[in-house]
């Protein structure tokens, strides 16, 4: 890659914004894995509740020293010999997701929260979960990893069974934890939302081949 995505997280160690992208990956230094974690994609049920419990995986904010050491030790010929996996799901589904969840009392017209609530005046994300799920694995100059496995959401029973195949863990069947109820995501959405979202997301929406429907 021409931009060192190892070098990319390192500079982020120090970073005290809450919206590091080092807070949505988890790492399992011993079985060489790495799961790209974002925001309001089953993260709970995969990770909290499943990968995590069987042991050796180290994440920022459980693990601050061990995860900032091997950050600082990693580089990008090594991370080649990880296996490295995310969960995605559609970007406007997530969205309303994450409204219904946090921001109904402080933004309780979701098209206030997309108009006004996603960035601040200096057009920096408020929060971790707005962060775009490519961005995870995407260098600032736009160079991205090979990842070895991409699984969605909408299709997350056999997908998950796929995954733990290909790294060699006992399957489990996932739990749904964090659900919340709310309409189907396209009834909180005009046209002019639909524009916002999709060029903010526009290369989650490319690379995951997702849209609105």
């Amino acid at each position: 890659m021409n931009n060192s995505y190892t070098d990319h997280l390192k500079k982020q160690i120090n970073d005290n914004t809450g919206t590091s992208i080092l807070r949505s990956i988890c790492v399992h230094p011993k079985l060489r894995l790495i799961y790209f974690k974002p925001g309001k994609a089953a993260g709970t049920s995969i990770f909290r509740k499943n990968l995590q419990p069987r042991g050796g995986w180290i994440i920022q904010k459980d693990n601050p020293t061990e995860f900032n050491n091997w950050v600082q030790n990693i580089n990008d010929k090594e991370l080649e010999n990880y296996f490295k996996f995310i969960f995605v799901r559609n970007p406007f589904s997530r969205l309303v997701s994450y409204w219904h969840d946090t921001f109904l009392s402080s933004y309780p017209n979701f098209k206030d929260l997309i108009k006004d609530g996603i960035f601040d005046k200096k057009g920096n994300l408020k929060k971790l979960h707005f962060q775009t799920q490519s961005g995870l694995f995407t260098t600032p100059g736009g160079d991205t990893l090979n990842l070895d496995f991409i699984g969605k959401v909408e299709n997350i029973n056999n997908d998950w069974e796929v995954l733990c195949k290909k790294i060699n863990i006992q399957y489990q069947k996932l739990g749904h934890h964090s659900k919340n109820s709310h309409n189907n995501y396209i009834t909180y959405y005009d046209n002019e939302t639909i524009d916002i979202v999709s060029e903010w997301y526009k290369k989650d929406l490319q690379i995951f081949n997702y849209k609105f429907n």
